[in-house]
């Protein structure tokens, strides 16, 4: 993972190549972390994991992510 950041980085502050969305890194420690854009006002930046959860018919829980 430290690899691929430190090319990540050669590539884009030495070369000036613009990385595609996703090939990005956003946290070294939870690579499953994606970039959340929800549209608050004051809010620039969001990073996590979206997920959906509701209930049924039985009140049984139900998680997507």
């Amino acid at each position: 993972m430290l690899n691929k950041h430190i090319s990540l980085l050669k590539r884009r502050v030495l070369k000036g190549e613009k990385i595609p969305h996703h090939e990005k890194v956003f946290s070294l420690f939870e690579p499953h972390t994606k970039w959340i854009n929800k549209g608050k006002s004051g809010v620039i930046t969001e990073l996590g994991q979206k997920h959906l959860i509701v209930t049924d018919l039985h009140q049984i829980i139900k998680v997507s992510s």
